[in-house]
């Protein structure tokens, strides 16, 4: 027992202690996952699943892609339940690895068709199951609930997997040239695998006729949705604790915003990051204002408008960074902000600061202010003269403005001091927020 001990903690000490800090996503709705393209996903936490993530669309996995017109899908047995392919060409994920998928939680499907002619075509279903192999991953395909063609392939359920090593009466084998779901017999209503070869019907049976298809996708999501709202939701209900750059969903859209998350602090969305005072990237018009602007881990702006939605949808508190290029850092909490809607000019509402280090400016001189910028500066021209969108102050235009290029004050100056003073001129700024009443 004592040399397992010995070999087991020789092992750990040759992992990459980073390992252990790493997120691994469980599906392509995974917050983490910010584009489309290939990864790994771990349904059940420990086996890697290699897809096709499409994240425009929503989130979906795609299991299976029918690139172009071949005989690639003329497979055995083994490689249909392994899988095969590349997810950007002709791929088969493996039936093994899309029962994991349907294992972890209900699945929705999704089928993308196209013909030689470039016509596309798509069909949704509220839900998708494969048994075990035990029972020859026996198919399960709900209702229709979207797309453009007649439902045939929901009358495929009960239907058993086969390949033309595994075969009935070698249908496969001789005519279809392609592992698929089939009834005794060898009969089916759609066959997204079978080879145009060999090919004596089609791939979809739709108004008594056989449309066949050049392309093909099979695409699952999780019925149930996880669609986060701000950051601190990743961290709370996803487990993520990785500070970095994350999908969250604003409002009733179904589009994801990409944000950065500050997630060692507890959960803070990041919506203003400069890392240079001197530099004019926030020297910037009202749409660009309105709609954002900038690089997540470099010099950036959430949006006028994404702000909104983010303290309108849940009561928010506010948290200002600055530090000096010595990491000489201040900080100061709101225990709540609001942003008012466009109408209103995006006014900015905070409560006395309640935490921090820096003096409160924010609440006494610009809370209650609307957001102006220089081509439409009618305050005093204070967008105009210090080069950056703020809400500024009728009396002073500002005491604190963390866009400003041009500075007479500084981005945050304390009581009494001048220009020269050690607080006064910080390179590096953020604003984030996250759910109010956290500690």
């Amino acid at each position: 027992m004592l040399k397992k001990l010995v070999v087991l903690l020789g092992l750990l000490s040759i992992i990459d202690a980073s390992t252990f800090d790493k997120h691994f996503p469980s599906s392509c709705q995974d917050p983490s996952i910010i584009e489309d393209g290939e990864y790994y996903i771990y349904p059940d936490g420990l086996s890697p699943v290699l897809v096709y993530c499409d994240v425009t669309k929503g989130g979906w996995a795609t299991v299976f892609n029918k690139a172009e017109k071949n005989d690639f899908f003329n497979r055995s047995w083994t490689d249909y339940v392994y899988g095969f392919g590349s997810p950007r060409s002709n791929y088969w994920a493996g039936l093994l690895n899309i029962r994991n998928l349907v294992l972890t939680e209900p699945m929705v499907l999704r089928i993308e068709l196209s013909n030689s002619a470039r016509d596309e075509f798509f069909i949704e279903y509220e839900s998708f199951f494969i048994d075990s192999a035990e029972h020859q991953y026996l198919l399960k395909v709900g209702n229709k609930t979207a797309g453009n063609l007649v439902d045939t392939f929901s009358n495929m359920s009960n239907a058993k997997f086969y390949a033309f090593d595994k075969d009935i009466d070698s249908t496969i084998s001789n005519n279809t040239g392609g592992g698929w779901w089939y009834f005794g017999g060898g009969d089916y209503f759609v066959c997204l695998t079978c080879s145009p070869h060999n090919l004596s019907l089609g791939n979809w049976f739709q108004h008594g006729n056989w449309l066949t298809f050049s392309r093909a996708k099979m695409m699952l999501k999780a019925k149930h949705e996880f669609r986060p709202s701000n950051c601190y939701e990743i961290l709370r209900t996803g487990g993520i604790k990785l500070d970095g750059i994350y999908n969250i969903y604003l409002s009733e859209s179904n589009v994801p915003t990409r944000v950065y998350c500050e997630m060692k602090k507890g959960g803070w969305t990041r919506v203003l990051n400069r890392i240079n005072r001197l530099n004019s990237s926030f020297d910037r018009v009202w749409t660009d204002y309105k709609e954002g602007f900038g690089d997540l881990t470099g010099n950036y702006w959430v949006g006028l408008k994404a702000l909104q939605q983010l303290t309108y949808q849940q009561q928010m508190s506010l948290r200002i960074d600055v530090a000096s290029d010595d990491r000489d850092e201040e900080f100061i909490e709101y225990p709540s902000v609001l942003i008012y809607p466009e109408a209103q000019r995006f006014k900015m509402v905070l409560s006395p600061s309640n935490r921090g280090t820096l003096y409160d400016w924010m609440s006494t001189v610009h809370g209650g202010m609307p957001f102006y910028t220089k081509d439409d500066d009618s305050r005093d021209k204070c967008a105009t003269e210090h080069l950056g969108g703020w809400w500024f102050s009728p009396s002073s235009c500002y005491r604190v403005c963390l866009t400003c290029a041009k500075l007479t004050l500084g981005q945050y100056s304390p009581p009494g001091s001048d220009a020269t003073n050690k607080l006064a001129r910080k390179n590096f700024m953020k604003m984030l927020i996250r759910p109010a009443h956290l500690k």
